[in-house]
């Protein structure tokens, strides 16, 4: 089986847990990584990995970042805003 998804590399590798001590991150963030795409700077690091496991990756899709939500719809995620500025 091929991963070609951030959460199956990261389970892969034995989970959220397992990857953020790996590399000394909160899980939080590895659980971040799992729905947003694995950020790129540790690319280099987790490919090493997966190779060393000799585990089927396809790296364009695993390394994939989501889009980021567009401002309206930060917005809608924003309980503040700031008054505008006066012009």
């Amino acid at each position: 089986m091929q991963l070609k998804t951030g959460k199956q590399v990261i389970e892969a590798l034995g989970g959220p847990y397992a990857v953020a001590a790996m590399f000394g991150e909160d899980v939080r963030a590895v659980f971040n990584w799992m729905r947003r795409g694995l950020p790129a700077d540790t690319h280099l690091e987790l490919s090493e990995m997966l190779r060393r496991r000799r585990l089927d990756y396809d790296g364009h899709m695993a390394f994939r970042q989501r889009r980021l939500a567009s401002t309206i719809q930060q917005s809608k995620w924003t309980p503040y805003r700031p008054p505008k500025a006066a012009e």
